[in-house]
């Protein structure tokens, strides 16, 4: 099994121990992205929300970017105030900070984006067992970046 296989079943089955109900999610681009060679990382706090989407894919997006391709809420796909803000960041390191040819939406499906704590929730304040779901979060972040 791979790193990222190794990971989408220990999410699997804590989610389960934990009781979670309304989904996880694990990255935002494509699996490929988490490797030792990939530039930059995105973690974020946790899925938000309070239901499943059927559409939007748990383990990761082969098919771009959760910020540039998905419709969160009522807003077109890519549209959402913070997709917007996302990708406006990812705009400005690649015309600033990393100077890399081509743009921001090429820079942000390259680079590893995902969830510190997979477990969605409205806010993160809201999280059911929110201090053993960090302490998994930090146990797999560990590895993964080990």
């Amino acid at each position: 099994m791979s790193l990222f296989d190794d990971a989408v079943a220990d999410i699997k089955q804590e989610y389960v121990n934990l009781g979670h109900n309304l989904g996880w999610r694990f990255l935002c681009v494509s699996k490929s992205t988490l490797n030792a060679s990939t530039k930059i990382a995105l973690i974020t706090a946790n899925p938000g929300g309070d239901r499943i989407s059927e559409n939007h894919p748990a383990d990761s997006c082969e098919e771009g970017s959760a910020y540039l391709d998905e419709q969160w809420g009522d807003a077109l796909p890519g549209q959402n105030k913070l997709q917007k803000q996302v990708q406006t960041l990812f705009r400005c390191l690649a015309e600033n900070a990393v100077r890399e040819k081509g743009s921001g939406e090429a820079l942000l499906k390259r680079s590893l984006i995902a969830y510190f704590i997979p477990f969605r929730s409205r806010t993160l304040d809201k999280l059911p067992h929110l201090d053993d779901s960090r302490k998994f979060a930090e146990r797999l972040w560990t590895k993964l970046f080990q």
